[in-house]
């Protein structure tokens, strides 16, 4: 019982001695803590301006005529090999269609092929 009173004592301390906003005071109250705050706060931009995209990197790397190894698209994106795959399979839902071959010693490049539905893709975006 002596612990529930505490408790509760405690409770109604915190609560009063907590900052509300008092519409009849009007926003005077707040001037100082926000002005505080504008000076803490350094002048760098919230966004970064994104150069490139990964998937637009990787599309590019796709449209050479040599196209791209699995390997040389994991370099370009920092990507392992099963996301470098389910890129290229996302890639072929959307409608692009995807070449495989196979080079000599570097194993097996992928490429984009044109096609008619790519020009209306390629349009669209």
């Amino acid at each position: 019982m002596f612990v529930r009173a505490l408790l509760l004592r405690s409770l109604q301390i915190t609560a009063t001695r907590r900052r509300v906003f008092n519409p009849i005071r009007g926003l005077g109250q707040w001037k100082n803590r926000i002005a505080r705050l504008q000076r803490w706060r350094p002048n760098v931009p919230t966004t970064k301006p994104k150069t490139q995209t990964k998937s637009a990197t990787v599309i590019a790397l796709l449209n050479r005529g040599k196209g791209a190894t699995l390997g040389e698209i994991c370099k370009a994106t920092k990507w392992q090999t099963h996301s470098a795959r389910a890129f290229l399979t996302g890639l072929r839902k959307k409608g692009f269609t995807i070449a495989r071959e196979q080079r000599g010693d570097d194993g097996t490049a992928y490429r984009i092929t044109p096609n008619s539905d790519q020009s209306a893709i390629q349009a669209a975006s």
